[in-house]
């Protein structure tokens, strides 16, 4: 598939229903628009003809938990907002991606699952984590 999908390799019926779905929970576990957008790709790569979002969203996890961090990941300078959100919704992502850099990734991950996805049991993806623990520590 090519196009805003960067050439993603797996079900481009998957892919392209999920990509615009996924990518304020991808931007909320990478805490950037560029680092969001490398996530989806990598988690979208192994989808398959009849997955579904929970398989897409299995799949972001999956390259979520397995990213090797730099540094920070902090920007230098001002980015623009992402493009899908007011400026006014990119100042308050912005501010709780800085809150969610203190999380581990595995914690991060829980607390994005279980408030933002709302998904109540997030063991099956993450597992050993509390995400109502995690989020306590915001």
């Amino acid at each position: 598939m090519t196009g805003f999908t960067g050439g993603v390799r797996g079900s481009e019926r998957v892919v392209a229903g999920q990509w615009r779905a996924l990518l304020p929970t991808a931007y909320l576990l990478t805490g950037s628009d560029p680092e969001a957008h490398d996530l989806l790709l990598r988690g979208l790569a192994a989808v398959r003809d009849g997955d579904d979002r929970d398989a897409a969203l299995r799949g972001l996890v999956r390259a979520h938990l397995r990213r090797r961090f730099r540094g920070s990941g902090a920007v230098v300078g001002t980015p623009a907002p992402p493009f899908w959100v007011s400026p006014a919704d990119a100042a308050s992502a912005a501010g709780l991606a800085l809150a969610l850099d203190r999380l581990t990734p595995a914690q991060r991950a829980a607390v994005v699952l279980r408030f933002h996805e709302g998904l109540t049991d997030t063991t099956a993806l993450v597992p050993g984590t509390d995400p109502v623990a995690a989020a306590g520590l915001l």
